[in-house]
């Protein structure tokens, strides 16, 4: 919903059979002048190609092709290869313990055993948890979907020890924005003697660990909320040596 928003906002003006390839290059170029990563551009112009391959397949609107096929599209060299160590995430979880942020222990649990996002984790409310049938439900993502996440043993104890506000269906009510955490987590990477971890690679480490676990891709996607096997191999960095045992 939100990336559709913002879309309606610079093209809602066009008609859709007046929209040419310009126009998308034109709204691609903006985009990354106001600073989007490549992945975001790419990612909203995929969102606008389906949207005429609705309208040309489905709708039979007389569109002679679809103008995103005509345009350059956005290099995506923002990949990043970083993974926890065992080691760093004692340290992580060592160094989370003693901050004075006391919900942020739970936080990068949570974080490494579901996949979420940091946005997702911060609007994620009591009322969208089912303890029980340890599931998370996500209204709103990223992609404009909601979504439906299965919880780990190891997430279920973890939320069990959030302590929880009276006044806040918040799980995570100690943050209001992105930034705040981002703070607390550059404190805290730099007390545990880590360097060069992003919040985001956690998004990364749970990803690869779901299909070091043994999960198809299919089920990986239908957990993180990819949408393509090219938008998951990005998220997925396995370790050799973990072939091993396999290969024999």
């Amino acid at each position: 919903m939100v990336r559709l928003l913002k879309i309606e906002r610079d093209l809602g003006h066009f008609r859709i059979i007046q929209i040419q390839s310009k126009h998308i290059a034109a709204y691609r170029d903006l985009r990354l002048n106001a600073g989007k990563s490549p992945s975001t551009v790419l990612n909203e112009l995929s969102l606008i190609s389906q949207i005429f391959d609705m309208a040309i397949k489905e709708w039979s609107i007389p569109i002679p092709s679809n103008p995103c096929s005509q345009i350059r599209k956005p290099k995506v060299s923002n990949q990043r290869t970083r993974r926890l160590s065992t080691d760093e995430e004692i340290a992580l979880i060592s160094a989370s313990n003693a901050s004075r942020a006391t919900l942020l222990t739970s936080l990068i649990i949570i974080a490494m055993e579901t996949g979420m996002r940091l946005g997702e984790l911060l609007s994620l409310t009591w009322d969208n948890l089912s303890l029980d049938k340890r599931i998370a439900y996500l209204p709103e993502t990223k992609n404009g979907e909601s979504r439906t996440i299965p919880l780990s043993l190891k997430a279920i104890e973890a939320l069990k020890a959030t302590p929880r506000r009276i006044d806040s269906k918040q799980v995570f009510w100690s943050w209001t924005n992105r930034d705040s955490v981002v703070n607390v987590w550059k404190r805290t990477c730099k007390r545990a003697g880590i360097k060069d971890l992003h919040f985001h690679d956690l998004r990364h480490e749970a990803i690869t660990r779901l299909f070091e676990k043994g999960f198809n891709v299919m089920e990986v996607g239908s957990i993180s909320g990819h949408k393509t096997l090219q938008m998951l191999q990005r998220y997925t960095h396995l370790r050799a040596e973990n072939f091993l045992e396999r290969l024999g």
